[in-house]
């Protein structure tokens, strides 16, 4: 089975994975626009920015595990 979405634009086939994760433009947590690919990365990763990866995930990880997310 194929597991590639093949679409044509302007004459152009631009293939990609059917079930890739979509990366919002901004971080779910602080809501400042991703300005870096390290913050793609850490969002992937861990569900934030790196900023906030490291000033409120890493600090409190036991509490982000369980759900917490920071009041902002």
């Amino acid at each position: 089975m194929d597991d590639l979405e093949r679409t044509k634009i302007d004459g152009l086939t631009i293939i990609r994975p059917r079930n890739r994760k979509k990366v919002p433009l901004d971080c779910p947590v602080c809501e400042i626009a991703f300005s870096t690919i390290d913050d793609i990365l850490s969002f992937k990763m861990n569900g934030c920015c790196l900023n906030c990866d490291l000033v409120f995930r890493l600090p409190n990880l036991e509490k982000w595990n369980s759900g917490w997310r920071p009041i902002l």
